[in-house]
């Protein structure tokens, strides 16, 4: 969102993202090499701690990486190294560990719904056409809309605006800009097919499963059918409650074997155990090993209206252009 406000307002950013866009290079490009270079990182691999940036956007911290971060603090640690070493850093107040970890730097601003939040997102609504939401800032009301429903969308766009605008674009253009962001591959990325919805996304921890499962209801689908590939065994071990809850409520639920991403079996939990910690939340689960028979099922069943959501880190995307 950041690098798409840049670019929109004239600034030839340079970026370096973990998902396809629509900008020469796909996933980086140089830019101008006087202009700003944005770059997605995350925790997975430490190397979060090498970045040293003029601006740090925390979107949301949360236990993960299971394999790597044995505890919460050992994450919040990483999370706090990289933002010393950020100059600024915006962060949203209703996130505790983001707030905890970024309280004492001297250059943290904030998005919220409070009145002293540097950006206050005053309300957001959902719909099929996106998310629309108002933010306040130096007593000026401004209007927004995100072409992709959610609320968390709502949030992260505060969070791109309120750092565009510390360099240097006005709110209101880098707001209207927005209006035409066109996402980045595996992010909630939508086909349609004889009157079904066809939604793929990366989501892959359970909050994020949340996310984009409100994003799908705003949708106003018949039925929802979700296909969900755990990634790695660890996680699947240590979040299975948490899974089983954010994946509580779809209509219809297809497992496919865990993508372990290096790690064995016997480090976790695999997706017969999370079917199991799905049924006692009542939820219709079934695990599958051929993929093939699993869509040719589907197909005979889905309906006009209907959405089917292809979730997950890993090489369920292959789904993808199956249906």
């Amino acid at each position: 969102m950041l690098l798409h406000i840049l670019r929109a307002c004239g600034v030839n950013a340079g970026y370096a993202i973990g998902g396809e866009t629509a900008y020469p290079g796909r996933v980086a490009d140089a830019g101008d090499l006087r202009a700003p270079f944005v770059v997605e990182a995350d925790e997975s691999d430490g190397t979060l701690m090498q970045h040293c940036p003029y601006i740090g956007i925390l979107t949301h911290v949360e236990w993960d990486h299971v394999e790597r971060f044995p505890t919460e603090a050992s994450l919040c640690e990483c999370y706090r190294r990289f933002a010393e070493q950020a100059e600024k850093i915006w962060v949203r107040e209703e996130d505790e560990l983001s707030v905890s970890i970024c309280g004492d730097h001297p250059q943290v601003k904030t998005v919220g719904k409070g009145e002293h939040a540097d950006l206050q997102v005053l309300e957001s609504i959902s719909s099929p056409l996106g998310v629309e939401f108002r933010f306040r800032s130096q007593d000026k009301t401004i209007p927004c809309r995100v072409p992709f429903p959610g609320e968390h969308n709502a949030w992260n766009a505060a969070l791109a605006l309120g750092a565009a605008r510390e360099l240097g674009v006005e709110l209101e253009q880098a707001a209207e800009s927005l209006r035409s962001y066109a996402g980045v591959g595996r992010r909630f990325q939508k086909k349609h097919m004889n009157g079904v919805t066809v939604v793929q996304d990366y989501a892959h921890h359970p909050t994020e499963v949340k996310a984009v499962l409100e994003s799908v209801a705003a949708l106003e689908p018949r039925k929802v059918w979700c296909v969900f590939q755990p990634h790695r065994f660890s996680r699947t071990r240590h979040l299975l409650a948490e899974f089983a809850e954010s994946l509580n409520g779809v209509d219809h639920l297809a497992l496919i074997p865990v993508y372990g991403a290096f790690e064995r079996p016997e480090q976790g939990a695999d997706s017969e155990e999370l079917a199991v910690a799905c049924r006692e939340k009542g939820v219709e689960v079934k695990v599958w090993e051929d993929r093939q028979a699993l869509v040719e099922e589907w197909r005979d069943q889905v309906e006009e209206g209907d959405v089917v959501l292809i979730a997950g880190a890993g090489d369920v995307e292959e789904l993808w252009g199956w249906f």
